[in-house]
């Protein structure tokens, strides 16, 4: 009789030995893990981090050099400089022997904040939409949200231009060179037109394209 109690109780230290050890293996130790694992991400993230807000502040602290600088100020310069406007496009114009009839521009007093306008190149499929007799805008009204991430001041003049070219390809050369230019200027809308008959007869050089461009440039007005 003894011998089967202390049998009994042997195999129940057993059984709950076995399923403590159970429970610790499936259930306590896969947690154990999954708090060292979540600790050493934390620590990697916040060592991440620190590295990034190191570079961050380096970044800010460091003054621009004079060559990045001027560059900027050519891009978006802080006076309106509609005479060098005029002056690269009479420059373009003989480069590309087309004829600029007409240049009327406006300017928005209200600051960038007040408007959208993507700063995006025109791309191929664009202008090859604008050069098969199609009026490419932007797909939402040019000036109709808020930019919030434009700086305080930034400004835009708008230029209407009225060109004359021998043909499709001139055309292209004269929107590639004008993207070109070192101020940032984009092309909002680019539409053709047949040029009158006493233009196509009346001049050595056959100009046998009409386009009416849009170009939009910026500049910061402290």
């Amino acid at each position: 009789m003894a011998s089967s109690q202390r049998n009994t109780v042997i195999l129940v230290a057993l059984l709950t030995i076995a399923l403590l050890g159970a429970l610790y293996y499936y259930v306590v130790l896969p947690k154990t893990e999954r708090v060292a694992s979540l600790q050493s991400t934390i620590t990697t993230l916040t060592a991440t981090r620190d590295t990034a807000l190191a570079d961050i502040a380096a970044f800010d602290a460091k003054d621009l050099d004079a060559g990045t600088l001027a560059r900027l100020q050519k891009q978006v310069p802080k006076e309106r400089g509609v005479e060098y406007i005029l002056r690269d496009l009479e420059d373009i114009e003989m480069l590309t022997r087309s004829r600029i009839e007409n240049i009327s521009f406006s300017e928005y007093d209200e600051p960038m904040l007040e408007r959208k306008l993507g700063l995006t190149e025109t791309t191929e499929e664009e202008l090859a939409a604008q050069l098969a007799n199609e009026t490419v805008e932007e797909e939402e009204p040019l000036y109709n949200a808020a930019l919030a991430e434009a700086p305080e001041g930034l400004q835009i003049i708008t230029y209407q231009v009225e060109l004359l070219t021998p043909d499709y390809k001139t055309l292209r050369t004269f929107i590639r060179e004008v993207e070109g230019l070192e101020r940032i200027i984009k092309i909002d809308v680019v539409q053709l037109s047949q040029p009158g008959e006493e233009v196509k007869f009346a001049e050595v050089v056959d100009y046998t394209v009409s386009a009416s461009l849009q170009l939009t440039t910026f500049f910061y007005n402290e």
